[in-house]
């Protein structure tokens, strides 16, 4: 069977490690090279492309993986020539952007896949099947990081919590929950964002991110049967139920999120299905995000050649 030829736009870490993971699926895929204004980060072993148009040009699937305020003209142009798209979260830098870019695929030969990894957790893909028929109730994220942010587009610690970390946890909770949600607040303070946000079936959630000198990466899940527990960094999840003789552990897959989210996507473009983001999970990901943002007083700049 003819292999994905992948072309790579954007080598920094996350575009080295979307290099790795997806070459190591050579029966499905095959890297074609890269892009990137500083040619010294493309690795030896791959085509080094000057132009992204001879980069869309040799390939089947984009991955976007550059400046987040570069993303939506890089999806744009390998959309209108019909090749899949994987884009690294935040799918573009605003709203109107991201939906231009929904727009844009209904009409496109090409899936547009938004780079929402943590789907692929191994924390998340227990917790999505523990949850069927399930009731949720509440939900607390805490996802604290150390250092800056690399992405010098984010101009402010507000953009780089939100629009950048934030979008995460926003995506797991209306996917967990199989649910829209919508901002009731949002504050920040010492470097970290707190948002809250309704489902539409009613549960609450609390999403706090940032950067401080203390990492986390927590979770709490309340349904009408217990708490669920997680830590991220640990990779373990665990149930506190109301009777306690079901107290549970769980055993969890150590796959990492990334390679699984590239079988995905060899799995959707054979004909199946998988649980990765769309353009769809993306954009409200990015809405949501950006409201809070204004709420801050801290919009985002919009690409200016989309």
């Amino acid at each position: 069977m003819k292999r994905t030829r992948v072309g790579i736009v954007g080598c920094g870490v996350m575009g080295a490690r979307h290099a790795r993971v997806f070459g190591a699926l050579d029966s499905d895929f095959e890297i074609a090279g890269a892009l990137d204004p500083n040619g010294s980060k493309i690795p030896a072993f791959l085509r080094h492309f000057m132009r992204l148009e001879d980069l869309i040009d040799a390939c089947d699937l984009v991955i976007v993986s550059n400046p987040i305020e570069s993303h939506a003209a890089a999806v744009m142009r390998s959309l209108e020539r019909g090749r899949h798209v994987l884009v690294e979260k935040p799918i573009a830098a605003t709203a109107k952007e991201a939906r231009t870019l929904v727009d844009r695929a209904k009409t496109s030969s090409g899936h547009l896949f938004v780079g929402h990894s943590e789907r692929f957790h191994p924390v998340v893909r227990a917790l999505a099947a523990e949850l069927r028929g399930q009731h949720i109730r509440a939900m607390h994220f805490r996802r604290i990081t150390s250092g800056t942010p690399r992405d010098a587009s984010l101009r402010t610690c507000e953009a780089d919590a939100l629009l950048n970390l934030a979008v995460h946890d926003i995506d797991l909770a209306a996917y967990l929950a199989r649910s829209g949600a919508s901002l009731q607040a949002t504050s920040f303070r010492n470097g970290v964002a707190s948002i809250d946000l309704a489902l539409a079936g009613g549960a609450h959630v609390r999403i706090e991110t940032g950067r401080t000198d203390s990492p986390e990466r927590t979770m709490t899940l309340e349904t009408d049967q217990g708490a669920y527990h997680a830590d991220f960094r640990a990779s373990t999840l665990r149930l506190t139920h109301r009777d306690p003789l079901q107290n549970k552990v769980f055993s969890l897959s150590n796959e990492e999120p990334l390679s699984a989210q590239a079988t995905a996507v060899a799995t959707i473009l054979e004909g199946d299905t998988a649980p990765i983001a769309n353009g769809e999970d993306g954009a409200r990901a990015v809405a949501i995000a950006e409201e809070a943002l204004l709420l801050l007083g801290a919009p985002m700049k919009a690409a200016e050649n989309l």
